[in-house]
């Protein structure tokens, strides 16, 4: 008997979004073909019934695209919030056709329920916060600015281990993608989470996307760093660790926080170049969206999607919709 998630895939493959993606026996008589992938950053900050609401309207509207889930084992490491509840609410807005991966921020109920001391620094927040947010620690959750390479390899390990663990006991299916909180993903990151047996890592992003949206942050300048290079039209590649190979599905479109619907649009129109430059060859685009502020910023999303669509409809073109385990 076919389960769920295979009929699911079936319906997504079959190109079924309102009728939208293009069938396999209209596509243009190229090999290559354009997948889109579309993610969510679970921070682990709160589950806020209106960015809930909101997601849930995203995908009554895009009833066969299939997400990413980068979830946050925070939500169920607070002594304060009820487990039970946080999973039903994640659970409420996740499909069968949608994947489950591992987010970190490194929360310091997260970091202390992985068996490793917390630390306060550094931080890629603006100094005029660092005192208010070390003193939050005293009355609630602290730390979602703090780099998990902050944390030595053997730490970062226990975090990684606890967090994936933990997510398969509430009943998630075991992540084998990745994506650092802040981007934050250096060697030591990316060396423990391929032991850890992840076969896709997104932590990579062209900091030319996030504009003038994080001025003050040092979040721009460590990602450039540690992602020297990137650009909107930036795709796959391996990583060898030994006889492990992570594959970076680099963030190429960023997080709707960051863009605009139009500037998404164009990130879509660059990497549609590449493919008729190569049109042979796959093309990869990866867009994605925080559930804590779903409310706010996903009707860009939505925008984006939409004239990708038609555009995909109108020009005849191989878009499809894909989960990393699916690609």
């Amino acid at each position: 008997m076919l389960s769920r998630r295979m009929v699911w895939r079936f319906i997504v493959i079959s190109g079924l979004l309102f009728g939208l993606l293009p069938q396999p026996e209209r596509a243009q008589a190229r090999n290559g073909k354009i997948f889109i992938t579309i993610s969510v950053d679970w921070e682990g900050r709160d589950l806020d019934q209106r960015n809930l609401t909101a997601m849930s309207s995203f995908r009554q509207r895009f009833r066969t695209l299939p997400l990413l889930h980068f979830l946050n084992a925070a939500y169920f490491t607070r002594p304060y919030q009820d487990a039970a509840k946080a999973r039903e609410k994640i659970l409420s807005v996740m499909r069968p056709v949608d994947e489950t991966g591992l987010h970190i921020h490194s929360w310091k109920s997260l970091v202390e329920a992985s068996g490793v001391d917390y630390r306060h620094y550094p931080k890629w927040t603006p100094r005029i916060y660092h005192e208010s947010q070390v003193l939050s620690c005293a009355y609630s959750d602290c730390g979602h600015e703090v780099p998990l390479w902050a944390y030595s390899s053997a730490e970062i390990r226990k975090i990684v281990r606890f967090s994936k663990d933990m997510l398969v006991r509430k009943g998630f299916d075991s992540p084998v993608s990745f994506r650092a909180g802040g981007w934050m993903a250096d060697t030591k990151v990316l060396e423990v989470i391929a032991s850890e047996g992840f076969r896709f890592d997104s932590s990579s992003v062209p900091t030319v996307l996030f504009g003038n949206q994080l001025n003050g942050y040092a979040i721009p300048g460590w990602a450039e760093q540690l992602w020297p290079g990137m650009s909107p039209a930036s795709q796959p590649w391996p990583i060898f660790y030994g006889d492990q190979t992570l594959i970076e599905m680099p963030d190429n479109g960023c997080l709707s926080d960051y863009m605009t619907g139009e500037e998404m649009v164009k990130v879509f129109q660059k990497n549609r170049e590449l493919w008729e430059s190569r049109p042979d060859q796959d093309v990869y685009i990866h867009f994605g969206f925080h559930q804590e502020t779903a409310q706010y910023y996903l009707e860009r999303l939505i925008y984006a999607l939409d004239r990708i669509l038609n555009e995909a409809k109108s020009d005849n073109l191989p878009v499809y919709f894909t989960t990393f385990s699916d690609l």
